[in-house]
């Protein structure tokens, strides 16, 4: 262990090694002087000349590289100095050598290679994961804007489709309804339909072949009369002017019967109007919308132009999809609905009881 410290510590490197003898000929620094001396150049001049600092020259001449830099700039100053004052180089290394200051212990410069080998692969290894984390953002960056582009398609693509069939599906709805108020109104037709007339014929017949021949024949426009327009209430008031007491009665009993059934058919109407709830929704720009109502059926869907007026009627509470709600103005059941606490280009799914 005392061996490895002593790689790292260069005073105790120092100390260990052993020292050189004293180097009595001509230094470098000598060698400088008096070559300046015999062309009469200042240090001055000399340090200007080759770009240098005074002190540096004066530390050349006096044989002070200790308190140079380091033993590469200090050769570099040797080859500068002997260039420019025209002494030979190779004396000016030798004499540089002999005093000890030419060559450095290997073991140093292997350890300061080492070292700064390890301190280069440190910075490479933070730049490379640097580099990978930008790389793995960018990547995730594109994934999640792929996919929301591509759930956004999907959306209106389903939105455009959906909108065909929940059309056809109302229409389909719709046409039942109908069929079912048709059967209504028939079933109260015909309980509507006036009794008395056949009865008043059933009672002609029994008479003498003359009167019932009379009779019939007056009576058949009637009958044809109420086969024809068997909707129509006229028939049931109209009288007939015989003198039979047991016709008379029976069409007075008729009517009542009629006049019940028909004070029942509003009482329905209103008990569906009574269920029904008014949505309306104006458009200022496009957006994509879904209303369900409370029997699950889809009432409105897909994407509406703006300047578009939409009037819904249904039974509540209504489950509505807004795409872009900024867009859409609700009323519902003739109060406004606010939608200015909704953030913008964010879909809003709401439900009006």
């Amino acid at each position: 262990m005392a061996q490895d410290k002593d790689l790292f510590d260069e005073n105790s490197e120092e100390q260990a090694a052993p020292q050189p003898e004293p180097y009595t000929g001509e230094t470098p620094g000598q060698m400088f002087r008096e070559a300046r001396e015999a062309k009469g150049l200042t240090t001055q001049q000399v340090a200007d000349n080759l770009r240098l600092r005074k002190v540096v020259v004066e530390y050349m001449e006096a044989d002070e590289y200790d308190k140079l830099s380091s033993p590469t700039y200090v050769r570099g100053y040797l080859r500068s100095l002997s260039k420019a004052l025209d002494v030979n180089e190779a004396r000016v290394f030798e004499a540089y050598s002999k005093m000890g200051f030419g060559e450095v212990a290997p073991s140093t410069i292997t350890m300061q290679s080492f070292s700064k080998r390890k301190v280069r692969e440190r910075n490479d290894n933070r730049l490379m994961l640097i580099s990978y984390l930008i790389i793995a953002i960018v990547i995730a960056m594109a994934v999640v804007w792929w996919w929301q582009d591509s759930n956004a398609g999907d959306m209106f693509a389903n939105a455009n489709g959906s909108s065909n069939n929940g059309t056809s599906q109302q229409i389909t709805e719709r046409e039942p309804m109908r069929r079912t108020e048709e059967q209504v109104r028939e079933q109260l037709q015909t309980t509507s339909e006036p009794e008395p007339v056949r009865t008043a014929d059933d009672a002609g017949n029994t008479d003498t072949n003359s009167q019932a021949d009379n009779t019939a024949d007056t009576n058949s426009p009637v009958v044809t009369a109420v086969d024809n327009e068997q909707e129509s209430p006229v028939v049931t008031e109209e009288p007939e002017p015989t003198s039979r007491s047991t016709p008379t009665s029976n069409a007075d009993d008729e009517p009542e019967v009629v006049a019940d059934t028909s004070r029942e058919a509003p009482v329905v109407s209103e008990n569906v109007a009574a269920n029904q709830a008014s949505l309306i929704m104006e458009f200022s720009g496009a957006c994509w919308i879904k209303v369900t109502d409370g029997t699950g059926t889809d009432i409105a869907i897909g994407v509406k132009e703006a300047g578009y007026r939409m009037p819904l009627t249904g039974e509540p509470p209504f489950d509505i999809i807004l795409c872009k709600p900024e867009f859409v103005e609700l009323t519902y059941n003739g109060e406004p609905v606010d939608l200015s606490n909704y953030r913008r280009n964010r879909s809003v799914t709401m439900t009006l009881e």
